[in-house]
């Protein structure tokens, strides 16, 4: 099962990196999917900042990988980030399902799909000493 979690995980951070990546670029395609859709071309601090979350999301793959191999969190500071990644993505759920643009609101759905993922191969509480 937490196989199936890693790689719905792993395909949305993949779906989330691709559409920020391609908002770097300024690509056509991309502009309603992002920044609620109200630009024809980004503005470079949007570009900047989406280059750095789709870092971010590269990275919570290997995370994400992390927690399937060690059977969760491991240490009491990994915990945090999971729990931090888990509100992270429920807020980014809120605000995506919230925007003007229809097809941003779509992006709702793999943020959802990594909250609750994270938030189950996290595992259970680690004591706080």
């Amino acid at each position: 099962m937490k196989r199936i979690i890693w790689l719905a995980i792993t395909a949305s951070l993949a779906f989330n990196a691709v559409l920020l990546l391609a908002s770097t670029t300024n690509a056509h395609w991309v502009l309603s999917h992002v920044a609620g859709g109200q630009y024809k071309s980004l503005p470079i601090g949007i570009r900047f900042s989406n280059f750095v979350v789709a870092l971010f999301s590269l990275y919570l793959i290997y995370f994400s990988h992390l927690l399937v191999e060690r059977n969760g969190a491991w240490s009491r500071r990994v915990l945090i980030l999971s729990r931090a990644v888990t509100i992270l993505f429920a807020l980014s759920t809120l605000v995506n399902a919230m925007s003007r643009s229809s097809n941003e609101q779509w992006n709702a759905i793999p943020a959802l799909i990594i909250a609750i993922g994270v938030y189950r191969l996290s595992g259970k509480d680690i004591p706080l000493h």
